[in-house]
C-alpha cells in the first residue's frame, strides 16, 4: 500500500508527528512518502507564502479557504507537484496534517483522504469543508477532553488515537534541581517572559530551550528535569506526557485559539499545572514562584493522555482507510 503524508511547513511539529505515523505504517508494510516544504522530506513542495505581501491577494477565495493567494507561481507549482505525485505513484490514501487545500486537492484526484485534527474552535467554512471531505479524522489527544469542540459534530469519523510523541522513556533517573522552559521552534511571543521565569525562581538550575536555543535531543533533558514550563503546543504537550514529567503549560497566542484550548482541556482534566489564557496574556502578572513550585507537587495524570501506542493507533486508521 502507498502511503502519502502531507507536512505543513509552519512549525517543527508536523514533520515530528509524520516521521512517526510514518514509522509505524512502514512496520505495517506501507509505502509511504512524505510531502511538504521544510525540513527533511521526500518531495520538496515550492513554497507558496513568499514574495511581498502586497502580492498575495485574494488568500482565503472570500473566506472558504484558508491560503489560495491569486496568480503565485508558488502554489500552482506546489499543487501541480502533489498531482504529479498522485498520478504517478496511484496512493491508497493520502494523510493531510494540516491544510485544507492539500485535502480537497487530492479529495478531488481521487484519493481519499484521512485529515490529522488541530485544537482550537475550527467552525469556518474552510475548516467544515475539510471535515466533509475527509474519510477518517486523527485526533492525537484522549477522549476524555475536547480541545477542538467543532469536531463534535463529525463525531463519526474522528479517532483520538492519543498524544502522538517521537520521545520514548529511557530508563529511569532521578529528577534533578532543574527546570526548562520549553518555547516552540520560533521561540516565545514575548521576549521578556523568559526571564521573568527563570528569576522568580533562583533555587533551580534553568535551561531555556526554543527558538535559537533548540535541542535536537530533548528526551534525556526532560527526563531529568523536576519540572518543565511550556507552551501549549499539542506536540509538546504529547513529549511532557510521554515522559510524564511536572509541568507547568502557558497557552500562547496562535490562530483559532488553538493552545488557549489546549490549556482549557489540560486544567480540566488536571493534567498539570496550568496558566489560564487571560493570565499568560500578561505574564508579569503571574507568581512564577508559586506555580513553577505547585507544578513540581501536583499529580500529574499524564498517562492518560495515551502516547503509548498513540502512532500505532494512527497507523490503523490510516491503514484501514487505504485499505477501503
Amino acid at each position: 500500500m502507498k502511503v502519502g503524508i502531507y507536512v505543513h511547513h509552519h512549525g517543527a511539529g508536523h514533520l515530528r508527528r509524520a516521521r512517526s505515523i510514518a514509522a509505524e505504517l512502514r512496520a505495517r508494510g506501507a509505502e509511504v512518502t512524505l510531502l511538504g516544504s521544510r525540513g527533511d522530506v521526500d518531495i520538496a513542495l515550492p513554497r507558496d507564502d513568499d514574495g511581498p505581501p502586497a502580492d498575495l491577494v485574494g488568500t482565503t477565495a472570500d473566506g472558504q479557504l484558508h491560503w489560495v493567494p491569486l496568480r503565485h507561481e508558488g502554489l500552482r507549482e506546489r499543487m501541480a507537484a502533489v498531482a504529479a505525485w498522485v498520478a504517478q505513484e496511484d496512493p491508497a490514501v493520502m494523510v493531510v496534517d494540516v491544510s485544507v487545500e492539500v485535502t480537497a486537492f487530492v479529495r478531488l484526484l481521487g484519493v481519499p483522504v484521512v485529515v490529522v485534527a488541530q485544537p482550537g474552535l475550527r467552525d469556518d467554512p474552510a475548516h467544515e469543508l475539510g471535515c466533509r471531505l475527509a474519510e477518517a479524522i486523527i485526533a492525537p489527544w484522549p477522549s476524555s477532553v475536547c480541545p477542538a469542540p467543532h469536531l463534535r459534530r463529525w463525531e463519526d469519523k474522528v479517532a483520538h488515537v492519543g498524544g502522538i510523541s517521537a520521545l520514548r522513556p529511557g530508563p529511569p533517573v532521578p529528577r534533578e534541581p532543574l527546570a526548562v522552559l520549553l518555547g516552540g521552534g520560533d521561540g516565545w511571543p514575548d521576549p521578556a517572559l523568559p526571564e521573568m521565569v527563570t528569576s522568580a525562581v533562583p533555587d533551580l538550575r534553568w535551561q531555556v530551550v526554543g527558538g535559537s536555543s533548540w535541542v535536537s535531543d530533548l528526551g534525556p533533558l526532560l527526563q531529568r528535569a523536576c519540572v518543565v514550563v511550556s507552551h501549549a503546543g499539542q506536540n509538546a504537550v504529547a513529549d511532557l506526557a510521554a515522559l510524564e514529567v511536572p509541568a507547568v503549560v502557558v497557552p500562547q497566542p496562535r490562530p483559532f485559539d488553538e493552545q488557549d484550548w489546549m490549556g482549557l482541556a489540560l486544567a480540566q482534566g488536571r493534567y498539570c499545572v496550568t496558566v489560564g489564557a487571560a493570565l499568560a496574556a500578561h505574564p508579569e502578572e503571574v507568581d512564577w514562584s508559586h506555580v513553577v513550585h505547585a507544578a513540581q507537587d501536583f499529580p500529574t495524570r499524564w498517562t492518560d493522555w495515551g502516547t503509548d501506542g498513540a502512532a500505532e493507533r494512527a497507523a490503523e486508521v490510516i491503514m484501514r482507510v487505504g485499505r477501503g
